[in-house]
């Protein structure tokens, strides 16, 4: 099959590096320069000055954030557009490709139960071949001791006739044995194999019985939302910490 060289019609080309304006330079290092000022908080004039600072840098951060995020807003909805382009184009073909993926695992699933059912009448072949065989041996031998023993012609040739019987049922075992082993069919490109699903029933059940194949993780909203530290909760510690809450200009 033929690769495709260029798919989209259209071209697009980021630039190497973005530049910040000097406008938002020098904004940024005077917000810094207030903020190193601001070496301890100890009286009413310190506390204004640092929060002064921290409120300016709020600001500037938001601002910042908001254009940000006004540049990638046209670069996110064009991402989203190459997706859906993406997306729109390939979908038939991966509806066909599912469609083809079930016939293939059927038909391989049919293949496993072939190839297992013709493994066991070979086994079940070899061990009446080979059944046959000893029994076969056994009255050779018996024969030949008898034929041995008398020195009777008829005796000699029966047992003469129950070794080349033996020795054909021998044969008969080694050309079982040397058969090609049956197996599944299988086509280029494709591999099937088994992939575990799974579909939780009883949430608690599998907890109790298997609780490392369960994922626990603390709920931060709701702690924050219904827990007091004035009400101990098993297995959770907490505490109240101040916290300052800048907020912009």
């Amino acid at each position: 099959m033929k690769a495709i060289t260029k798919f989209f019609k259209e071209s697009f080309k980021l630039p190497q590096l973005l530049g910040i304006t000097s406008d938002a330079e020098e904004q940024r290092n005077e917000l810094a320069l207030a903020a190193v000022k601001c070496k301890s908080v100890s009286n009413v004039d310190e506390q204004a000055k640092a929060a002064s600072a921290a409120v300016g840098i709020q600001t500037y951060i938001k601002s910042v954030r908001d254009a940000g995020l006004a540049f990638r807003r046209p670069i996110n909805d064009f991402a989203s557009l190459i997706k859906k382009t993406e997306d729109e184009h390939i979908y038939p073909l991966l509806e066909e490709k599912s469609r083809l993926g079930v016939l293939l695992a059927d038909f391989d699933a049919k293949e496993r139960r072939r190839v297992a059912e013709e493994e066991r009448k070979r086994q079940a072949q070899f061990q009446q071949a080979e059944t046959d065989r000893l029994e076969k041996e056994r009255l050779a031998n018996e024969a030949a001791t008898k034929a041995e023993a008398s020195g009777n012609k008829k005796a000699i040739k029966k047992a003469e006739q129950l070794a080349d019987a033996a020795t054909a049922a021998g044969d008969t075992v080694q050309s079982i044995i040397g058969a090609a082993v049956p197996e599944r069919s299988r086509a280029s490109g494709v591999a099937v194999k088994e992939v575990l699903k799974w579909e939780v029933t009883d949430i608690g059940t599998l907890y109790r019985a298997r609780p490392e194949l369960c994922n626990i993780e603390p709920k931060a909203s709701a702690i924050k939302a219904t827990c007091n530290p004035d009400k101990a909760v098993p297995g959770l510690k907490l505490w109240w910490k101040n916290q300052a809450v800048i907020r912009k200009a």
